[in-house]
């Protein structure tokens, strides 16, 4: 027995029933995004008027406003005492400079306050970002992790340390 070919009739059928699937696919698919857009235009609505009162209370004293600011301005810079040329303005997006700065700063502090130590544990580095930079990470390793090539490290996965040895570090060599 050999198999029939469809009709022609058979054929549109199938194509007109294919393309009522795909139009009712295509029409949900716009409504979300319709959705979407009108969710967004009302985030954007408000983030307006937040600014706008924002910018009401700065704009009731400007002498105010421009001592805060230039106030805020040096918090954010220094961020204390120990962080002093490292400005890390967001501490959930720290760029790839800063990271390197950060990490060299953390090292060096830690030598100076501890001349004889040969290294620094990864968990010290965890713990100095979330105290003194206010950074939160599942890991040192991870967050340093482009960073961390350029430094000598020992141990494994569970007490991975950078060594502190001068020379050892081609940022360390001075």
């Amino acid at each position: 027995m050999s198999r029939q070919k469809p009709s022609r009739a058979a054929s549109q059928l199938q194509a007109v029933s294919k393309a009522l699937i795909r139009e009712r696919q295509v029409r949900a698919w716009a409504k979300e995004v319709a959705d979407k857009i009108a969710t967004l235009q009302r985030q954007r609505q408000d983030a307006d008027q937040e600014l706008a009162s924002i910018q009401e209370i700065l704009n009731a004293d400007p002498e105010l406003t421009a001592i805060a600011r230039q106030m805020m301005k040096k918090a954010v810079t220094t961020g204390g005492p120990r962080s002093a040329g490292v400005a890390i303005p967001n501490p959930r997006y720290v760029t790839a400079d800063a990271k390197r700065e950060l990490l060299s700063k953390i090292l060096h502090d830690h030598r100076q306050d501890n001349p004889e130590a040969q290294g620094m544990s990864f968990s010290a580095i965890k713990s100095v970002l979330q105290s003194r930079y206010g950074i939160e990470t599942a890991s040192a390793g991870l967050f340093f992790r482009n960073e961390l090539k350029e430094w000598k490290t020992r141990g494994g996965n569970k007490n991975k340390s950078v060594v502190l040895k001068f020379g050892q570090n081609r940022d360390q060599e001075s």
